[in-house]
């Protein structure tokens, strides 16, 4: 009884925490390391929760952590390479041509792989891609977006992180 309560509490911060980054994100364009730092610690008090309480394996639940938490945010940054190789070394911009992730995308990324593990990690990168990669050509066949629109990522981000943690998905 006492892992569940413990779970729901860290699942029930990690929602809130996503949700101020998202909220973040969306008036400024910028995610703030405190939400990427703060998803971070929860990520390890999970997991000394999962080995202590829930007698998980240490090794399992570490290396679960490690692959969530670099897999998807090391795809990021190598397609930002690719972007600003393909750019050419004059181009400066961080919309259109330039990088195609943010900062804070990455590490907000980074820090809810660590908190999700592997698979759910996986699970909410699909849902966010996909919602992301509607909302872009919803924004484009009505003629709120071009193609060199920058968008704030952060809000789809989360979302399919709550979403893998209240067990829609």
């Amino acid at each position: 009884m006492t892992y569940i309560i413990l779970k729901s509490l860290l699942y029930l911060t990690a929602g809130v925490i996503l949700t101020a980054a998202a909220t973040e994100d969306i008036r400024t364009m910028q995610i703030s390391d405190k939400w990427s730092i703060g998803l971070l610690l929860l990520a390890i008090l999970r997991l000394v929760v999962d080995i202590a309480l829930a007698d998980a394996a240490l090794a399992d639940v570490v290396l679960g952590a490690a692959a969530g938490a670099l897999i998807f945010p090391g795809f990021m940054i190598f397609a930002n390479l690719i972007s600003q190789f393909a750019s050419g070394p004059d181009s400066g911009s961080s919309h259109g041509r330039g990088p195609v992730f943010g900062g804070g995308d990455i590490l907000l990324c980074f820090a809810e792989g660590a908190f999700l593990g592997w698979p759910g990690m996986m699970k909410a990168m699909l849902i966010s891609m996909v919602a992301a990669g509607a909302f872009a050509a919803a924004g484009l066949a009505v003629g709120k977006l071009k193609t060199s629109s920058a968008f704030p990522l952060g809000p789809f981000i989360a979302a399919g992180a709550i979403i893998v943690l209240i067990g829609i998905a």
